[in-house]
């Protein structure tokens, strides 16, 4: 037993050096110039060779704050959109069980076993055509994206949810606005990370 722990413990530390390894190769390499990478990308940087320019640079150059705004801005919009959206979406085909209903669910199913790389240069060029290649339309194609595994994680949740909560807050006088906000959406929050977290 202690042989074999042994031997697996060493392959796990091998197997984590080889897949680190780029990221450690990257890292090096960010300390060193140009020339110095071409010359041996594979070296550690040494006195002569260290230099902290490349950060600075790359700050300026790529614009990077104006970019981390843009990239928060995308992020937060969508991933609130589709909770919000997915949600209301999958409690209507929880709680409203028709014909239509179901097919609806079963095209949320099959949407995701398409992987993104088969439609991101049909949806690129759709949304270039439609004049949305901008930050409304990247907001747009990851909700439409994202939608389908999030309504299926929402309706799988919302189905432990008692139905004799909503018929109360009905009876209290609630309209169905009122009945999802007040009382359905609060308890979706464990299932809204978990959402949000694989969307984000």
């Amino acid at each position: 037993n202690r042989i074999s722990s042994f031997v697996l413990t060493f392959i796990g530390i091998f197997l984590s050096l080889v897949f680190l390894s780029p990221v450690l190769i990257l890292l090096s390499n960010s300390f060193k110039s140009l020339k110095n990478i071409y010359l041996n990308v594979l070296a550690l940087p040494n006195a002569d060779t260290f230099t902290m320019k490349n950060y600075p640079e790359a700050f300026v150059k790529l614009d990077y704050i104006h970019s981390l705004l843009n990239s928060l801005g995308i992020t937060l919009a969508s991933t609130i959109l589709l909770l919000l959206c997915c949600s209301m979406a999958a409690w209507v085909l929880v709680r409203y069980k028709t014909k239509l209903s179901n097919i609806m669910f079963m095209v949320y199913a099959a949407a995701t076993l398409i992987p993104f790389q088969c439609v991101m240069l049909p949806l690129v060029r759709l949304m270039d055509t439609l004049h949305m290649m901008n930050r409304w339309g990247l907001v747009l194609m990851y909700l439409g994206f994202g939608s389908s595994l999030s309504v299926i994680l929402f309706h799988g949740f919302i189905k432990s949810i008692p139905e004799e909560l909503e018929e109360a807050a009905r009876i209290d006088g609630c309209n169905v606005l009122q009945t999802f906000f007040l009382v359905v959406l609060p308890l979706l929050k464990p299932i809204m990370v978990t959402v949000a977290i694989l969307n984000s």
